[in-house]
């Protein structure tokens, strides 16, 4: 990460490492005894670390998070928790000295997804989730304040709990960071 750093600062890029906080909303259609239905959107969060590193129009922005998500499905509060990493890469349209204004999209991975319905922790058949970011945000000064969306790709199979699918997670997400570096 060093190497890489003073590579960036020689050629004139962009380097920036930070924390950030965000709230999700979750909506989740599942497969549940041969019956589909819809998930009850409800709230969640995230905390992690970003890197941003590239030119000053387009750069390559890494991210590490911890991600709960809340959806209730048929009166079972479900929460599913995981490690994240996106990989997404940016757009700035507008950057001035203060303000810059950004795009970015990207797969991300969630490793370990766990479930838990009505307090009863759930076994998945599935030990990772692919899901597709796309958002926009605004930078000003060492603040990013982020929206996004987040398609899931990878469909969940919950064991034991009458072949439990959870499947096209959609989660919108906005959140706030601080550049620490």
């Amino acid at each position: 990460m060093a190497f890489l750093a003073i590579a960036i600062f020689s050629f004139g890029g962009i380097f920036d490492l930070g924390l950030k906080a965000g709230y999700n909303s979750t909506k989740l259609t599942f497969n549940q005894s041969a019956q589909d239905g819809f998930s009850d959107a409800k709230g969640g969060y995230e905390l992690g670390a970003f890197m941003r590193t590239g030119g000053k129009r387009f750069y390559f922005q890494p991210e590490f998070l911890w991600v709960e998500k809340n959806t209730m499905i048929n009166n079972q509060q479900t929460k599913i928790k995981s490690m994240q990493v996106p990989l997404l890469g940016g757009l700035r349209f507008l950057n001035l000295k203060i303000v810059s204004l950004h795009l970015v999209t990207g797969p991300s991975v969630s490793f370990s997804p766990d479930v838990t319905m009505n307090d009863v922790k759930q076994t998945l058949t599935e030990k990772s989730a692919w899901s597709w970011k796309l958002g926009a945000g605004v930078d000003v000064l060492i603040f990013s304040f982020n929206l996004r969306y987040d398609w899931g790709l990878t469909d969940l199979t919950v064991k034991n709990v009458q072949n439990t699918v959870l499947k096209d997670g959609k989660t919108f997400t906005v959140s706030l960071g601080i550049k620490i570096l």
